[in-house]
C-alpha cells in the first residue's frame, strides 16, 4: 500500500505505507484468500496531523500525515464508491482521505468527490480541494 499526499492539486509525496512482502509475516507475503481483513482507525490530532492505524489480524501500522486545521476530513472507500475494478497485478485506489467539495451555494459534498471515479489525482484541481491523501494497493 502506498499513499500519495496531494496539496493544491500537486502530488508532493508518494510513499509506502507497508509492503506485505517485507513485513516478515509469511501469511501476508502472498494472497491466499478472497478476503482482506483490514480495519482503519483515523483521527485528526491537535497538531494538525492525520493519524491512521491500519489493523490486520496479526499486526498493525500507524502513520501520520500533515493536514490543515479543519474537522472536515472524511476517509472514503474509493474502490467501493467509484466501483473500481480490482484484480491481480494491477494498482487500484482503495481509500481517499478528503476534504469536501464546496458548491457555489455554500453547501459541501464528500460523496460528489468520492463517486466521481475518474482522474482521482486531479480532484484538487477539479473540485478545488486543498489537500487529500490517496491510498493505492496492488495484489500480486
Amino acid at each position: 500500500m502506498t499513499v500519495k499526499e496531494i496539496w493544491d492539486g500537486k502530488i508532493v509525496r508518494d510513499t509506502t505505507v507497508f509492503n506485505s512482502k517485507t513485513i516478515g509475516i509469511e501469511q501476508f507475503e502472498k494472497v491466499n484468500d478472497t478476503v482482506l481483513n483490514l480495519k482503519i482507525i483515523s483521527k485528526l490530532t491537535h497538531k494538525n496531523k492525520l493519524r491512521m492505524t491500519f489493523k490486520f489480524p496479526r499486526f498493525s501500522i500507524t502513520k501520520e500525515y500533515d493536514a490543515i486545521d479543519t474537522d472536515e476530513y472524511s476517509l472514503r472507500n474509493i474502490a467501493e464508491e467509484s466501483k473500481m475494478e480490482i484484480g491481480y497485478n494491477k494498482e487500484f485506489y482503495l481509500l481517499a482521505y478528503i476534504l469536501p467539495y464546496e458548491r457555489e451555494d455554500g453547501s459541501k459534498s464528500w460523496c460528489e468527490v468520492g463517486t466521481s471515479g475518474k482522474d482521482i489525482e486531479k480532484w484538487g484541481e477539479k473540485f478545488g480541494i486543498k489537500h487529500y491523501l490517496l491510498f493505492e494497493m496492488e495484489f500480486e
